[in-house]
């Protein structure tokens, strides 16, 4: 069966990013809409040495910037103990989110957003399925291998060897295609909506 195609509304895989000078190092663990699969990434995350869970959320929310970030806050949000776990690393801005990602040699997370965020900077995304067929359609689509797409249960034997994943030649190829083709569809979109507009029928 073929899945419906992924839409992307965050408007960055629209625009693009610059991606960071200098080389990729480390890992990035980012999150869940599922609190099973966050907690399995967290503890990922803890045997796996990252020094960081970053979701994707930023600062600007009034309800994470009444929350100190650190260790306490990382286990009530994973629902782990926060014994060792790695601090929650919470972005002042999408910029210093995208600029977080483009300096990493490696993104492992389980959302969305988080993996287009990972394409427009280039960041090799390891990636767990979420709560709908978005993530595997949106790998599928912009030419991933299969085999980026991990199952949850997974991550309790995930070697740090399973980490180096720079793309191939071929999933750059798909990744620049896939983004190219966005980039218009969303141009021919809003261009349609405006004329729409114009004529009031909107």
């Amino acid at each position: 069966m073929k899945l419906p195609r992924p839409v992307c509304r965050c408007g960055l895989c629209r625009t693009g990013a610059e991606q960071e000078p200098g080389p990729r190092l480390g890992l990035i663990v980012g999150d869940s809409v599922r609190h099973a699969t966050r907690r399995a990434l967290a503890l990922a995350a803890h045997r796996l040495g990252a020094k960081a869970l970053v979701p994707t959320k930023t600062r600007r929310s009034a309800l994470w910037q009444s929350w100190p970030t650190g260790p306490l806050l990382s286990g009530l949000y994973h629902g782990v103990a926060p014994f060792g776990l790695p601090p929650l690393q919470l972005a002042q801005s999408e910029a210093a989110y995208l600029a977080m990602l483009g300096q990493a040699k490696i993104h492992l997370t389980g959302r969305f957003h988080a993996i287009c965020l990972s394409l427009v900077t280039a960041t090799p995304v390891l990636a767990v399925g979420s709560n709908s067929w978005k993530v595997q359609a949106l790998m599928a689509e912009a030419g991933l291998a299969a085999d980026r797409l991990i199952p949850v249960e997974a991550l309790r034997d995930l070697s740090p060897d399973a980490l180096v994943r720079p793309y191939t030649e071929a999933e750059a190829q798909g990744i620049a295609a896939f983004l190219a083709r966005s980039k218009r569809e969303a141009e021919t979109l809003f261009i349609d909506l405006a004329k729409l507009a114009r004529t009031g029928a909107v």
